[in-house]
C-alpha cells in the first residue's frame, strides 16, 4: 500500500500549524518517525506541485506556499499519488478467455467513477479544516 498520500497531508498540517515558521526535513522525521530522506523526496512533489515552498541553508526548511484555507485534499492527492487509482493487468489478459478479452471494458467505468468519488471527496475538504478537526481530538 501506498502511504505517500497520508504522509504529505501530516507535513501539510506540521506545516498549516507552525504557520510561517518553516519546517525542516529534521522537524518531519521527528513527527512522522521516518527517514528525513524519504520524507526530502515527498516534499519535492509538494513543491514541484506548488503547495509549499522551501527555503536552503542553516534557517531553511519547507512552509505552505498559500493558506491552508485555500488548499484542497485533492490538491495533496494530485501531487504525490500515481495518475490512476487502479492499475490494470501488467500483462494483457488473454484475448481467447471469455473474461480475459473484457475484463478491462467492464471494469474501466467502475475504477474511473470510484477514482471520480475520491476525489470530489478530497475537494470538499481543506488543509485548513483537516488541521481544525485534528486539533478538537483528545490525546
Amino acid at each position: 500500500m501506498n502511504s505517500h498520500f497520508v504522509l504529505a497531508v501530516h507535513l501539510m498540517l506540521v506545516m498549516a500549524r507552525r504557520g510561517t515558521e518553516p519546517m525542516t526535513s529534521a522537524d518531519a522525521a521527528r513527527s512522522i518517525n521516518s527517514n528525513p530522506v524519504f520524507l526530502r523526496r515527498v516534499m519535492r512533489q509538494l513543491a514541484r506541485a506548488g503547495l509549499v515552498v522551501t527555503q536552503t541553508g542553516p534557517t531553511g526548511g519547507s512552509r505552505l506556499a498559500r493558506a491552508a484555507a485555500e488548499i484542497t485534499l485533492g490538491d495533496i492527492y494530485r501531487a504525490v499519488e500515481p495518475e490512476n487509482l487502479f492499475a490494470l493487468h501488467a500483462q494483457t489478459p488473454n484475448p481467447k478467455c471469455p473474461i480475459g478479452s473484457r475484463i478491462q471494458r467492464a471494469l474501466l467505468p467502475t475504477l474511473s467513477e470510484a477514482e471520480q468519488a475520491l476525489q470530489q471527496t478530497l475537494e470538499r475538504k481543506t488543509l485548513a479544516q483537516q488541521l481544525e478537526e485534528l486539533q478538537r481530538l483528545p490525546r
